[in-house]
């Protein structure tokens, strides 16, 4: 009996074991699916999402689908030469533009902290989810046990709604260097900044 005890709780402590942590590439190129849910609706897309980290740049780039118009939406980061643009925009693709300093964030650094939450089904498919939170934000990467190493889905709660970012294809390579050019409805923008 003692011997079945001790057995029992082993196998208790050993299914509880979280896996191995996933350590994803900084440096990407994706191609993706994504759901933003903001209050009172839902709007479906996809894109772009690429990242060279020691080039100091990214650019995630969506066209979001509605009735209606498509709404386009630009974060393209460009620590290396101080500058981010944004677009996010029906229509006309008005830009904004900002200055930074330093170093770009890392995308999956958050791993690190993550807490393991166990298997998840997840549109049709059972993922392995990391979760952490800080600062009423939260966010939650789903891998498949497979090939922990490249991610499936990427889920960011904050206080305007969430966005589930689905990666279709993840290849740890640089980006092309087109990805991260200053789109004209940018360049207009900056032009005009400059000459005020």
């Amino acid at each position: 009996m003692k011997l079945l005890i001790a057995f029992l709780c082993i196998t208790v402590s050993t299914s509880q074991t979280p896996p191995e942590r996933p350590v994803i590439s900084e440096t990407f190129s994706s191609m993706t699916d994504i759901e933003s849910h903001e209050p009172g609706r839902v709007l479906f897309g996809e894109g772009i999402w690429d990242m060279d980290y020691q080039g100091n740049k990214a650019v995630e780039n969506y066209t979001l689908r509605e009735e209606g118009p498509s709404r386009r939406v630009l974060n393209l980061q460009r620590y290396d030469m101080g500058e981010v643009y944004e677009i996010n925009a029906y229509g006309h693709n008005q830009c904004s533009h900002r200055e930074v300093t330093g170093h770009i964030v890392s995308v999956f650094g958050f791993l690190e902290q993550a807490e393991y939450m166990g298997i998840i089904p997840f549109r049709n498919h059972d993922f392995e989810f990391w979760k952490y939170s800080a600062g009423g934000f939260i966010l939650e990467l789903g891998v498949d046990e497979e090939d922990r190493n490249r991610p499936a889905v990427l889920r960011r709660h904050h206080a305007g709604g969430d966005t589930v970012i689905y990666f279709r294809e993840f290849n740890s390579t640089t980006p092309t260097a087109s990805v991260f050019e200053i789109p004209p409805d940018c360049r207009e923008t900056l032009n005009t900044v400059q000459q005020l």
